[in-house]
């Protein structure tokens, strides 16, 4: 059981919590580095010390080479077991381990062994830098440690004494707890959480079973060399029938991910909680640094991204557009790009640099088959580990249900705009924009429905205005200029009354007010306002044009207790009404306030005229 495995799996469950703090970046680098060289050291001292390459094998000896292909062989063979929803990855390497311990001087044990695990971890899992340095000088710790605990221990030369199986099996204990606390310390210093006690769990519960298999395989080579064909035979058959079972299970696992993505990005129709979401999620699922998201706005890209601190608006190159497009021209293929000793070249040179990333994953976001953008995860979060193929796979997967859930975001966006549109068209005047007749009954309904229990003295007033003289300008200056007047007469009530109060075009030059709360005498100075207001000059190309306004104000009547807004909307109407007859006759002002409480006996009405 391996504590490098173990480094690189435990960074792979969505479990683990992701706020955590990390050691500065650059920091945590430079003690990696110096752990590596301090155990290398070590290591070296100690062989040279402990006289490793005058000692002989306890057994008889095999070829050392041996060791190399089966350290290589068990590096291939890893096992996942799960703790407490934790992943953790162990090899079969205590049984080359236990062998060459056994079966071959200790010198050629390490070298052949540091060999074998040094070109499984370059060529399957193409490990570079700092992260196999580490690897490679805590393997060499362990063999260290191993080879000097049997030899103080005194274990005897008989490989079948039981004494000399207690004594391997608490030697490969104590260096695989070495190994773990090295991977322990190195995932500390770049900010991913440690459970010691499920790493030890788990090391406990397997170490001993491992250990024993790479014991029985020996005491095989001493009594029966050809039986450990036999015992290969059954080791094949349950490595392979343990491989099926991942493969079902991992299958299981990323179609529960893929489910609780798409539920969780699909469960909201807007842009940005969908957005939002599907950044965070994304970046759980692979274990990334942060999540990007580079999207097509208008002829230009707008870029977000998710770290650990939340959603942030990111910058983009000036130039992320013809970069996108150039990525994937005539292909939807994911791009995986590593910044390693080799030279970058081309695309994945624009994209390292882009990200400014030493890795990266980037998948194209497309909506109705349209490219429109981009998704990236940037760097594995523990700085150590890389972005495995099935987590390629993983993220295209994710980018093509955040394309579809974009696309529903957004189109729902357009019906509420549309609808709103709508809604704003049957409720305004198309020509100058101001509440129409049935938004205006609205207002009036809700506002003296909140005034029931104000005095009438000051409670809500309903003003109907007329203009005077305006089929003039219609008839001699034609309807384009008849027009330009109603939008500046709407323009100017607008601009004179207070925000409270509701101004609406009822229909051809008749227009409405609508006062929540007012005294008579403000009233009368507003009715004042109004009239001069308007009254006032209209410039247009042909001159100045000049018309007057009919203004008429209803009040509720001190008796009345219950209130009709369509005996109010009366009233205003007679006021103006007779406003506009006494202006006709020139005298009057032009506007007259209507408080009765008849309306169906106009002679009866409290009328006054304000003059």
């Amino acid at each position: 059981m391996t504590g490098r495995n173990q480094a690189h799996d435990v960074t792979e469950t969505a479990t683990l919590p992701r706020e955590h703090t990390a050691t500065a970046p650059w920091s945590a680098l430079r003690l990696t580095v110096a752990l590596s060289v301090t155990l290398t050291v070590c290591s070296a001292a100690a062989m040279v010390l402990a006289d490793f390459g005058g000692m002989h094998a306890i057994g008889d000896p095999i070829p050392w080479w041996t060791i190399a292909v089966l350290a290589a062989v068990a590096e291939l063979l890893v096992v996942r077991v799960e703790v407490r929803r934790e992943s953790y990855s162990f090899s079969l390497t205590e049984v080359p381990m236990v062998l060459g311990a056994l079966f071959v001087a200790p010198l050629p044990f390490v070298g052949a062994f540091l060999l074998g695990r040094f070109t499984a971890l370059v060529l399957k899992e193409r490990q570079r830098g700092r992260r196999l340095a580490v690897n490679v000088s805590s393997i060499l710790a362990e063999c260290v440690i191993l080879v000097a605990l049997v030899r103080a221990m005194g274990a005897p030369r008989d490989v079948q004494a039981p004494l000399t199986w207690l004594v391997m099996a608490c030697a490969v204990l104590i260096a695989q707890l070495v190994g773990y606390l090295i991977v322990a310390t190195v995932l500390h210093w770049h900010g991913i959480p440690v459970r010691m006690s499920s790493i030890l769990g788990a090391g406990l519960a397997i170490s001993p079973a491992t250990t024993a298999l790479g014991l029985i395989t020996a005491i095989l080579l001493d009594v029966a060399p050809l039986a450990t064909v036999l015992l290969t035979s059954v080791g094949c058959f349950l490595v392979a029938s343990y491989r099926s079972y991942e493969q079902l299970a991992a299958r299981h696992a990323s179609l529960t991910l893929l489910y609780d993505f798409t539920r969780l990005v699909g469960g909201s129709n807007d842009p940005d909680a969908v957005l939002e979401a599907m950044l965070t999620h994304s970046r759980q699922l692979v274990l990334a640094e942060r999540a990007e998201i580079w999207l097509l706005d208008g002829d230009r890209m707008t870029g977000h991204r998710v770290d650990a601190d939340g959603l942030h608006t990111g910058a983009v190159p000036a130039n992320a557009h013809e970069l996108v497009a150039a990525w994937f021209d005539g292909t939807d293929d994911v791009a995986h790009v590593q910044r390693t000793s080799r030279v970058l070249a081309g695309r994945d040179q624009a994209i390292i640099d882009a990200f400014e990333a030493r890795e990266c994953v980037v998948a194209p976001i497309l909506e109705s088959g349209t490219l429109v953008g981009v998704m990236a995860a940037v760097d594995r979060d523990d700085g150590v580990t890389e972005f495995r193929s099935r987590d390629v796979r993983l993220f295209a997967t994710l980018a093509g249900h955040a394309g579809a859930a974009l696309e529903n975001g957004r189109m729902m966006d357009r019906l509420r705009d549309e609808a709103r549109a709508r809604e704003h068209d049957a409720l305004h005047d198309a020509l100058t924009g101001l509440p129409n007749r049935v938004l205006f009954a609205r207002r009036v309904r809700a506002g003296f429905d909140a005034a029931q229990q104000t005095g009438p003295n000051d409670g809500p007033v309903i003003g109907l205005l007329d203009l005077d003289g305006f089929k003039l300008v219609n008839d001699t200056l034609g309807h384009h200029w008849g027009d330009e007047v109603l939008v500046e007469v709407a323009r100017r009530l607008v601009r004179v009354v207070d925000p409270s109060v509701t101004v609406a075009r009822l229909g051809g030059d008749e227009f409405a007010l609508f006062v929540p709360s007012i005294t008579p005498s403000d009233l009368t100075r507003l009715a004042a306002l109004l009239r001069s207001t308007i009254g006032a000059n209209f410039p247009t190309a042909v001159g100045e044009v000049r018309v007057g306004v009919s203004i008429g104000f209803a009040r509720t009547h001190p008796a009345e207790r219950q209130l009709d807004t369509a005996v109010l909307m009366r009233r205003a109407d007679a006021a103006m009404y007779r406003a506009k007859q006494a202006n006709h006759r020139g005298d009057a002002a032009g506007y007259e306030i209507d408080e009765g409480a008849d309306i169906d006996d106009i002679d009866d009405v409290d009328g006054q005229v304000v003059r």
